[in-house]
């Protein structure tokens, strides 16, 4: 089925470009470009979009209010609008900017994500602001915040679309009242008159936060700083957006080309103007799509609405459409869930030059080649030994894919051993592949229009597995003459029974598209199961490859930094065929290497060499007990990244082990707000106790720990349990030690940081979210333990570990306490005098609850 050729009604976005540069990185951008006339045209995703710049000369407020008046006027159902293009940036201690970063408006609860600064009157004293400008739209704030929650991806795509990199010395910062020397750079300015700033290792950044929009270019520091300051911290200066949101509801996303000083120069202006482009794009990903109603008859592919639903819509049948398409959008927007795409974000990216043989591979041609479908129905296999780099090939062939076939609807799945419930079963799966089919072809949410869906008024539906796979088989029917590309990574990190019956669907759905002629493909990626297959399939055995030896040759050559001698290259060459096509052993062993030679031991390197095991599990137990420094740290680190009840930050991390290793009387005054502990020592200590094996997510915001790689996991739940010889990482002692840990923070004397009234403030009051933030900020592991005290306690019990001792001397009155600060409902808090056996029966802390009342 052609896409039609879309009407004026028919966009629904608008993307304002102050420059021409900008312009053309908005249409770099576009999926499908349609035309270029007075306004350009085209598709991004499922978004229809329209793109104007503002005419020649002309800049301000003034000029993008009159050009966004006319193009709202030409096109009359835009919904929402998107300024993109490039700013001068307000770096501060609270927002890191740099040259190529991305800035987004943001609400604040003070202004709605940008501010006028210089809009107002002259009164005594100085001069008053007037007026207020309006926030994003819901929709908008939603895609924000989904793209928030997937930085990762975003970060990835504007660092894919660097054409080039300008010089590190070019990203130069001065002091804000030190005035450019003169000349087009900065040559002649004074070196000493730099800020020291810490070398940034990753890509570039994206900032959440208010814009300030004015009449006049900022090119002095002080003012920069100084207005800044007034707004209580702006994160950039431009000249536009204030002229645009209160006419359309708006996000402005600026690239960051200057620091709004004297030291302005043009050299990061086409990278900044790329980079904010593409992160429009990125959000145009996650925004809800709301068609238009159209006046002739709706056309609907799928199945007839269910007779006598709505009767009273169907006497009006645009009345009647619009409550289709309202509760389709609320069945869409149950099946997404918040880690959907967690797993894929945390994957590392293909090293440089790695993984592009896959593209040319006869078993890769074959899947795509359409006269081979007959013999594969659609289904390309990659397997694989633990560590071998299937997940990053996987997604290598999937970004891939995106970028080159734009054509084709592209859907994925990355299974998370180690996530959430939804990331790591086959309901999780389908509601996502779902989700994404059904977002990307619009006209296919006609599957939820049936009876069997469709009984709830308004409410969505608690899905089932049975459900969404006769709604997925349904959508997979109506596809006609579209094509779809499903990637599906380790399945073996999803319950094997689940996987059996999945793959049974998936096979059963490949008969079903090649009875039919439809375009549909599948790529699972999965380490070698013994009994599970399907019948057609292409496969490909990743340690057989000849191209994937030469990947890991191509990283050991680029990352083994040890010198340059011949006994070097011999090193080099025994690495890559000790390896059995295992990535993750050579990554390990380069990194020990580049350790010893970093050491000075240039002597000992072929000998350290030769004592290094061969297979991943020798190697991760040679990692963990070649020396038995801080060996007790490194078992409550483990610990801790296996067991803990959800994943740990950071900063709880740290204080989780101190608390194992330390007194009660030494937390309380070893407080994380006195300094001492910043972002730099938490890693070392990260890395230190976990002997190199755990590692911080990228995927949110809030960055957790995690293994380097689910055969961390599997070592020490498998081998690891019988072969460590400094400690038991079994479940009961383990949950058993985290209790510890736990009830040595939760026995921490509070009382001068509380209030001197014997009353806590009440739930949700602005004292008590202070009170939570200085105490969070003095202990960052004590919510963590307060409630999760009596969860290890109680799974430890279950492993037969004796908790009588620590049920008898449990501070009851004092965990109340902590426990009522952390409770954001009033109603859920306890009294002082509540009864230990009401508590732990009110959270079913079974086996606790026996031995307390038996004691």
């Amino acid at each position: 089925m052609k896409r039609h050729r879309p009407r004026a009604e028919d966009f629904t976005v608008g993307w304002i470009c102050p420059l021409p540069l900008e312009y053309a990185a908005a249409k770099d951008v576009l999926d499908e470009l349609y035309d270029e006339a007075e306004y350009a045209t085209g598709r991004i995703h499922n978004h229809e979009i329209v793109i104007t710049c503002l005419p020649a000369g002309q800049m301000g407020t003034n000029a993008a209010a009159a050009a966004t008046a006319r193009m709202l006027a030409a096109f009359p159902n835009l919904k929402n609008a998107l300024l993109v293009g490039i700013a001068g940036g307000v770096p501060s201690r609270q927002a890191d900017i740099r040259l190529g970063d991305v800035v987004i408006s943001q609400p604040n609860g003070q202004y709605g994500g940008v501010v006028q600064y210089d809009f107002g009157k002259t009164v005594p004293g100085g001069f008053q602001r007037v007026g207020s400008l309006n926030a994003p739209s819901h929709d908008l704030l939603t895609a924000l915040s989904k793209l928030k929650s997937n930085l990762a991806s975003a970060r990835n795509a504007i660092d894919a679309s660097k054409t080039y990199q300008p010089p590190s010395n070019v990203d130069t910062l001065f002091q804000a009242s030190y005035d450019h020397v003169g000349g087009e750079t900065c040559a002649q300015c004074r070196r000493d008159m730099k800020v020291e700033r810490v070398p940034r290792t990753g890509g570039a950044e994206i900032f959440f936060g208010t814009v300030a929009s004015g009449n006049q270019v900022i090119k002095y520091g002080a003012t920069r700083d100084g207005t800044s300051s007034k707004l209580d911290g702006v994160l950039c200066f431009e000249m536009e957006a204030a002229g645009v949101v209160n006419l359309v509801p708006c996000l402005v996303i600026r690239g960051i080309c200057d620091y709004a000083d004297s030291h302005k120069n043009k050299t990061f202006q086409p990278l900044a103007a790329a980079a904010a482009a593409t992160c429009a794009r990125e959000i145009l990903l996650y925004l809800p799509h709301r068609p238009t109603v159209r006046n002739e008859q709706i056309e609907i592919p799928m199945r007839s609405w269910t007779e006598g639903r709505n009767h009273q819509n169907h006497r009006d049948p645009e009345l009647h459409y619009e409550a289709q398409i309202s509760q389709r959008q609320i069945y869409m927007e149950s099946l997404r869930f918040d880690q959907m795409d967690s797993r894929h974000a945390t994957i590392k990216m293909a090293h440089v030059k790695t993984c592009h043989w896959l593209i040319n591979c006869q078993e890769h041609k074959n899947w795509l080649n359409p006269d081979c479908f007959d013999q594969h129905h659609g289904f390309f296999w990659i397997k694989g030994k633990p560590g071998a780099g299937k997940s990053t090939l996987l997604k290598f062939a999937f970004s891939q894919a995106r970028k080159k076939m734009r054509d084709v609807n592209i859907v994925s799945f990355f299974f998370n051993a180690r996530g959430e419930a939804l990331e790591k079963t086959v309901l999780g799966m389908y509601r996502s592949l779902l989700w994404q089919l059904l977002e990307q072809l619009p006209d296919l949410q006609a599957v939820f229009d049936t009876s069997s869906v469709a009984t709830g008024h308004g409410n969505p539906p608690t899905w089932s597995i049975e459900t969404l796979k006769d709604l997925f088989c349904t959508a997979v029917e109506g596809l006609q003459d579209r094509s779809v590309i499903c990637y599906i990574d380790a399945l073996d990190e999803c319950r094997q029974e689940e996987v059996q019956d999945m793959l049974s669907f998936f096979e059963q759905l490949g008969e079903i598209a090649a009875s039919n002629r439809l375009r549909l493909l599948v790529c699972f990626s999965s380490r070698h199961y013994p009994h599970i297959t399907v019948g057609n399939e292409v496969e490909l055995v990743l340690e057989d490859q000849g191209d994937h030896h030469m990947d890991i040759s191509k990283y050991v050559s680029t990352e083994l930094k040890v010198g340059s001698s011949r006994q070097v290259q011999h090193i080099g060459e025994d690495i890559i065929n000790r390896s059995s096509g295992i990535f993750l052993w050579a990554v390990l062993v380069v990194r020990i290497l580049n350790e010893e030679y970093s050491r000075g031991h240039v002597h000992t390197l072929k000998r350290r060499l030769e004592e290094i095991p061969n297979g991943l599990h020798s190697l991760l137990k040679d990692i963990l007990t070649r020396d038995n420094n801080n060996m007790a740290k490194t078992l409550l680190c483990l610990q801790w990244v296996l067991y803990a009840k959800r994943p740990l930050k950071q900063e709880e991390l740290y204080f989780a082990i101190l608390a194992g290793t330390e007194s009660s009387e030494f937390l309380a005054d070893w407080t994380a707000d006195q300094g001492e502990v910043d972002e730099e020592i938490l890693k070392i200590s990260m890395v230190d106790c976990s002997k190199g094996l755990a590692e911080l997510t990228r995927s949110t915001k809030n960055p957790t720990v995690q293994f380097i790689h689910e055969s961390v996991r599997d070592f020490l739940r498998d081998e690891g349990l019988n072969n460590l010889e400094f400690g038991s990482i079994a479940p009961g002692p383990s949950h058993d030690a985290l209790k510890a840990c736990c009830l040595n923070y939760v026995n921490i004397d509070l009382s001068p940081r509380l209030p001197h009234s014997q009353d806590l403030p009440r739930a949700k009051s602005p004292e008590a979210s202070y009170l939570v933030e200085s105490v969070s900020r003095s202990y960052p592991f004590l919510e963590y333990a307060v409630q999760n005290v009596f969860h290890h306690a109680n799974i430890a019990a279950e492993h037969g570990m004796a908790q009588e001792p620590f049920l008898a001397e449990f501070p009851t009155g004092s965990w109340i306490l902590k426990n009522n600060i952390f409770e954001k409902h009033q109603v859920r808090r306890y009294s002082s005098s509540a009864d230990r056996v009401y508590i732990l029966t009110e959270h079913k802390w079974l086996k606790l609850l026996t031995m307390e009342c038996s004691m």
